[in-house]
């Protein structure tokens, strides 16, 4: 679908892509022309569907152009370095000890009755009310469960779709610095940049990390 494909006009529910540069259709009854192979792409008739297949195997390999600033993620270092060297990992929350045998049996007995297949698209109701009344003291009102909790499979989804929700093109995220590794990628892949503000390491041994204000006020 796009630039540098070749399309059957014999494929059900075919329609001319419209794409600025999409290649030229192939003759009918014969191949494309070999002008265009092996570097584009082929959509093939089936007797269901149609499907891409790629004329050399690194297409697999082509990334959209703003993953290309990206390099591995800290986990992929630090975690492997920690085991080789029998550290103590204190970056992704891998527990030391089993789970509580209440939680296990809870879930053992919540498969056996059923509760085992997709929840709700928001999460499921009796959670988000319990989420709900935790943090309604917190934020020091009520918190409305149907209507501003959304329950999601971990921080990296989430974060992910408050970007793709919030973040327009060309906007500035600001972030402070040491941060999860994960908001400059999430931020670049919504179409914006990041700002980024550092923390203050503490002065004294019970202080608290900090930040300029200046330097806030001067990034936004």
């Amino acid at each position: 679908r796009g630039a540098g494909a070749v399309w059957s006009s014999r494929a059900p529910g075919f329609r001319r892509p419209r794409a600025r540069h999409a290649a030229p259709l192939a003759p009918r009854g014969g191949p494309a022309s070999p002008a265009l192979a092996p570097r584009h792409a082929v959509l093939r008739r089936h007797p269901r569907a149609c499907s891409m297949a790629a004329e050399t195997p690194s297409f697999a390999a082509r990334v959209a152009h703003r993953l290309s600033s990206f390099g591995p993620s800290i986990w992929t270092v630090f975690s492997p370095m920690s085991k080789k060297f029998g550290s103590m990992n204190l970056g992704q929350g891998f527990s030391d000890m089993e789970a509580p045998s209440f939680v296990c049996q809870a879930m053992s007995r919540a498969v056996h009755e059923g509760h085992n297949a997709y929840a709700p698209p928001v999460g499921h109701p009796p959670l988000m009310e319990a989420i709900a009344r935790k943090y309604s003291p917190e934020f020091h009102r009520d918190i409305e469960a149907s209507s501003e909790v959304h329950v999601g499979v971990g921080a990296t989804g989430i974060i992910g779709a408050i970007m793709q929700a919030f973040v327009q093109e060309g906007d500035e995220v600001v972030v402070f610095e040491p941060s999860f590794d994960i908001y400059g990628p999430q931020t670049i892949m919504a179409g914006g940049s990041l700002v980024r503000v550092p923390l203050l390491p503490p002065t004294t041994h019970d202080g608290d990390w900090s930040f300029s204000i200046d330097e806030l006020a001067a990034s936004v």
